[in-house]
């Protein structure tokens, strides 16, 4: 189990499972009870190979209907899913390149997402590897589970991640800011957010030194703060 969110209404939980070689892969669907607890879990299958090799697994805000996964056999593509209002249950699945105006690339092994406060625009790191570009992070409009074209950015070259480990993007909503874990280094990338959605030079900072391989990030909101 690599990745985990939930359903805006926080009745649903979904985990994506990596394939480990014996089985293929699949997102588990959890209902959530009253007390925070889990009932049965239902797992999605591969969804016709969709979801190979899932990782990342992310929600819009602003919609409860679209599911957002890697997990594409050749993780190029992300994988988009309806989400069922009865039971949580995932269907039609499809993929989307994430290709935008030249130059720039597609998905390459995408791996984490998060969203603005609106949730018009998805961010995806890519972990990517090519003589050109690597470590990047897709910037793609979105509305009702439709990519728009995405633009690139490599974070003013602070972005280093690592394959086959989920990069736990996050976005605060409060103060609109985004946390990038760096797996292959020892920093998290802290980068502004623009008014028209794109990243403003981003820093790195160490955790006064006790970070090693971050590959997750999550603010909690505390009242007085």
């Amino acid at each position: 189990m690599d990745g985990i969110t939930l359903s805006s209404s926080g009745d649903y939980l979904y985990a994506s499972n990596f394939n480990n070689g014996s089985a293929g892969g699949s997102v588990s669907v959890c209902p959530v009870n009253l007390d925070g607890s889990l009932a049965a879990c239902v797992s999605s299958g591969e969804m016709g190979g969709l979801l190979a090799n899932p990782q990342l697994v992310g929600i819009s805000p602003s919609d409860a209907t679209h599911l957002y996964s890697s997990g594409t056999s050749d993780n190029l593509s992300m994988t988009i899913c309806d989400i069922a209002v009865s039971d949580g249950s995932l269907s039609a699945c499809t993929t989307v390149s994430g290709s935008g105006p030249a130059p720039n690339p597609g998905f390459d092994f995408p791996e984490g997402i998060g969203f603005n406060a609106l949730g018009t625009i998805a961010y995806i790191g890519n972990v990517g590897s090519s003589t050109t570009i690597s470590s990047y992070v897709s910037i793609c409009p979105v509305s009702n589970g439709i990519f728009g074209a995405c633009t690139i950015t490599q974070g003013n070259g602070t972005f280093k991640f690592t394959a086959a480990t989920q990069i736990g993007l996050y976005i605060s909503n409060a103060t609109q800011i985004a946390y990038v874990p760096n797996n292959n280094s020892t920093t998290v990338s802290i980068c502004p957010i623009n008014l028209d959605g794109s990243l403003g030079a981003c820093t790195t900072s160490d955790g006064g030194s006790t970070f090693n391989q971050p590959a997750a990030v999550f603010l909690a909101t505390v009242s007085g703060l």
